[in-house]
């Protein structure tokens, strides 16, 4: 029996699926989504969270780092300032910009195209 029929199976005799993200909600899962889930996660995230693989991805980086900047110093050296974030997903939701919810203000992108 196939993953699929297996877990339709046992959802058919009650069992239930659900799967928390990186800040812990949780949703339910179908069997189908139980599938997507095991096959690649990070696009079964990115796709839940209405973000690009890419951009799943470092989001994703961002946050096991603590939440740290991502942008460079003068000297060239990682920033690694804290950044703050706020609660729920990034930004919210589908909202994450590589270059400006995972820096600090100092080394956001749109900051430096404003003063420019």
């Amino acid at each position: 029996m196939d993953p699929l029929s297996f877990l339709r199976k046992i959802a058919g005799a009650g069992v239930g699926f659900c799967a928390g993200d990186l800040y812990g909600h949780y949703m339910d899962l179908t069997p189908e989504d139980a599938v997507a889930l095991s096959e690649n996660p990070d696009a079964f995230w990115a796709s839940k969270h209405r973000l690009s693989l890419e951009t799943y991805r470092q989001w994703k980086a961002f946050l096991e780092t603590g939440c740290a900047c991502t942008g460079t110093t003068r000297v060239g050296r990682p920033c690694k300032q804290t950044v703050s974030v706020l609660p729920g997903p990034p930004a919210p939701h589908s909202q994450f910009i590589v270059g400006v919810n995972d820096r600090c203000e100092h080394h956001q992108v749109t900051k430096r195209r404003q003063q420019q």
